[in-house]
């Protein structure tokens, strides 16, 4: 995905503040979607993550009602709970990775990276609204930057929330053919 996007030099001679201002309404409201799109995955990541506790607990507590013997015929009946408890936690770190604080651009540039001389002393412009076109055109590539960046951290979010949200369906059908296996056995 390209990050980086300049307007050419002919070209940005001819756009208008006013056309500056339309792009730059737009670019707003396409980030904060971006940065929406990460809460959504948050949130639902925090629902694989609470289904994985409550496996891991329901399972801890039925091993601890029937009894933990390794040394015994109980931990062979029992193998296919210790594989779903293992697998449960593997789901549960891989959710935990994924709500974990991110590098993410958020909207908007501080002060000093707006209000500097470059726009007083190398623009060679006097009038105020070419100063400000200049500037907001500086703060639209730096959307483009943040819009790219931000979209590959959700995209490869998303594809771990699948993961785990397929892990956790898997589980059923892994204890039921573990549990096949052994009675086999």
């Amino acid at each position: 995905m390209k990050h980086n996007w300049n307007l050419k030099d002919k070209n940005l001679k001819k756009v208008t503040l006013s056309e500056v201002d339309f792009i730059f309404k737009q670019a707003e409201k396409h980030l904060d979607r971006v940065i929406d799109g990460s809460n959504k995955v948050v949130t639902r990541q925090t629902i694989v993550l609470s289904l994985c506790v409550g496996i891991i607990t329901t399972l801890f507590g039925f091993l601890l009602n029937s009894g933990i013997d390794f040394n015994n015929i109980k931990f062979q009946e029992n193998f296919s709970i210790y594989i779903a408890i293992g697998y449960s936690w593997i789901v549960l770190f891989i959710s935990a990775i994924n709500i974990a604080g991110k590098k993410y651009m958020d909207a908007g540039t501080e002060p000093n990276g707006l209000l500097h001389d470059h726009y007083y002393e190398v623009v060679k412009v006097n009038r105020q609204d070419s100063r400000l076109k200049y500037m907001k055109l500086q703060e639209l590539e730096e959307y483009q930057k943040r819009i790219s960046y931000n979209k590959n951290v959700n995209k490869f979010r998303w594809k771990v929330y699948h993961i785990t949200q397929f892990a956790i369906l898997l589980l059923p059908v892994l204890i039921v053919i573990i549990e096949y296996i052994r009675m086999q056995c």
